[in-house]
């Protein structure tokens, strides 16, 4: 049902277009490259130094074309222009400003970062980005957290992350 639904709107999308004299590419399902990384309930993270960020581990695999998952990674078969979402939700300590971010190569992507700062420590909060960026052959894409103001914890509950390659 569902993959009747992607080809119903897919040819709604190319009929609109078309009266616009636009060329729309519509790829098979051979050519969709996409992963998916998710993770619940992971427990406590200890982040023992302030500003530094750590991997987030214990991520399972979620769907998978064309991308490699392996222990809480994703590693990039073909170059290409990527879409990634990611986000999760979270508790920790009081007064505490918490980041995600994608890490590709063990190194954050500024344009691919979210904060929020927890008020107290009963709140639950959730941070989300969403970003587009290059990636080569061979890159290993992690999930990462900081915490920005002090040697603290960090207690993940959802945690999800999105890859989609959307262009050469």
């Amino acid at each position: 049902m569902k993959q009747n639904i992607k080809y119903i709107l897919l040819f709604l999308i190319i009929i609109i277009l078309s009266g616009c004299n636009r060329t729309l590419y519509v790829p098979t399902d051979t050519d969709l490259i996409y992963a998916e990384m998710q993770g619940q309930d992971l427990g406590i993270l200890n982040l023992p130094i302030a500003s530094t960020y750590y991997n987030v581990t214990g991520l399972s695999l979620g769907h998978l074309n064309d991308i490699t998952y392996s222990d809480s990674t994703l590693t990039i078969e073909k170059n290409g222009t990527y879409s990634i979402n990611g986000g999760f939700s979270f508790t920790g300590s009081s007064n505490t400003e918490y980041h995600i971010a994608l890490g590709v190569n063990g190194i954050r992507l500024n344009h691919c970062h979210a904060e929020r700062k927890i008020g107290t420590g009963s709140d639950v909060g959730n941070a989300g980005f969403t970003c587009i960026d290059y990636f080569n052959v061979n890159d290993v894409l992690t999930v990462m957290v900081e915490n920005s103001d002090s040697a603290k914890s960090i207690t993940i509950h959802d945690i999800n992350l999105n890859v989609v390659r959307v262009g050469a």
